[in-house]
């Protein structure tokens, strides 16, 4: 969804149900107050990250914005297109490997926020700090790893690395909810380390 409203949002959130997994990343504005995280969906509304939670069995929130007190927040268009694509020879197996991996991985909730609270999200001139990080760490990890499957702790962990090259001051953030174990929920999935 690109700027919707907070109705059509809920709308959303609400027709996932109780799938096996849900992941829902927001890479734009936002902004705390009260004590809670909130993302700004288009130029008028708000809306709190606490309400992006789905009753997916497995579900993971990616938040790339800002957690800095509500003065400082502004809205405009933000570049999100890092220019990374991810070709498989074979989609439909990388799908029913993904979908194998989720069955067998515990339930819970991860959340992953681009930054720590009361710190702004960073950008480059080609996309957000956090954002550019994840996907450098998915676009290399065929090139050098034999895993089979990258968990959300995997990728988090790889990702705040790569982060901090881009950007010391920026401290990405991992929770979860309901389960510690939320954190083995596959990220990835590695094609060519299934074809050896």
């Amino acid at each position: 969804m690109n700027h919707p409203s907070a109705k059509a949002l809920i709308q959303t959130l609400a027709a996932v149900g109780k799938a096996d997994i849900a992941t829902i990343y927001f890479s734009g504005h936002g902004f705390r107050a009260n004590n809670l995280d909130y993302i700004c969906i288009n130029a008028k509304e708000h809306f709190p990250v606490k309400h992006l939670v789905t009753q997916a069995k497995r579900h993971v929130l990616i938040i790339d914005s800002c957690r800095t007190p509500l003065d400082t927040r502004l809205y405009g268009d933000i570049i999100s297109g890092i220019g990374y694509h991810f070709p498989t020879s074979d989609p439909e197996r990388a799908r029913k490997l993904y979908n194998y991996y989720v069955a067998n991985s515990p339930e819970g909730d991860a959340l992953i926020f681009a930054t720590e609270v009361n710190k702004p999200s960073l950008d480059t001139e080609t996309g957000g700090v956090y954002t550019k990080s994840l996907m450098t760490v998915l676009h290399n990890w065929p090139d050098t790893e034999k895993e089979r499957v990258m968990t959300i702790r995997q990728a988090f962990k790889r990702s705040v690395k790569v982060s901090k090259s881009y950007e010391q001051k920026q401290n990405p953030k991992l929770y979860y909810h309901r389960s510690q174990h939320a954190t083995q929920i596959p990220f990835g999935v590695n094609l060519e380390a299934h074809s050896q």
